[in-house]
């Protein structure tokens, strides 16, 4: 990539492959709207202080447009809610009412003998993402991607409940701690996807148009 721009409140691990990082205020910093997926717009009030540097994100993309010759008429957070309430129809031709369902394409992962497990990536309850391993209550809950598997794969492969196991696809090698599951179906393992340390993505391939499914091997480490 020639040139990328990371906007965010802290140095993710996008950020620290970036040229240039926009510091942004985080929610309880500022004043907006948040938009959900019913299209439902509902309004943000800002609760603390913005640290000197960190800048609303609509301040952000204000000033780069300034930077780049183009004025977006936008003085303020009421400018932006009057804009938002005056264009409430978006596209009303091409959008269909009804609920309906959309088929999906994707090509299954062949299984092989060298690697028969199917690595399954999933959220978990205590983390939305990368970000939230950054608080420390919630580290005292669950602080690393964990390995769940089920009991008799387990039994086959001698793992024991907290033992360390490690995990190989076609791509490389990454070494997890194994929870021993009675809700993990045979044949597959579950891992955590939070949790940027343990470096899961490493495993995965997006060939066969499903990367949160991979086939993997699973060793016991003694």
């Amino acid at each position: 990539m020639d040139f990328l721009v990371v906007q965010d409140i802290a140095l993710t691990e996008t950020a620290k492959l970036a040229h240039v990082v926009l510091p942004a205020s985080s929610w309880a910093e500022k004043d907006g709207t948040f938009t959900n997926a019913e299209g439902l717009t509902q309004q943000l009030q800002k609760v603390i202080d913005a640290a000197e540097q960190p800048l609303p994100d609509w301040r952000i993309l204000k000033d780069l447009a300034l930077s780049m010759g183009k004025d977006t008429g936008i003085r303020n957070i009421e400018d932006i809610t009057k804009a938002i309430t005056s264009s409430f129809i978006l596209h009303p031709s091409s959008f269909n009412s009804q609920p309906c369902f959309s088929p999906i394409n994707y090509s299954p992962a062949e299984k092989s003998d060298t690697y028969p497990m199917a690595l399954i990536l999933r959220d978990i309850l205590q983390h939305s993402g990368s970000m939230s391993s950054r608080s420390k209550s919630l580290d005292l809950v669950a602080s690393e991607a964990i390995l769940e598997i089920n009991e008799e794969d387990a039994k086959k492969l001698g793992i024991a409940d907290n033992s360390h196991v490690k995990v190989s696809s076609s791509r490389t090698s990454v070494y997890l701690k194994a929870r021993v599951s009675d809700e993990i179906p045979e044949g597959a393992v579950f891992v955590s996807l939070h949790f940027p340390h343990a470096k899961i993505n490493t495993l995965t391939s997006h060939s066969n148009g499903m990367p949160s499914i991979t086939m993997v091997k699973i060793e016991a480490v003694k």
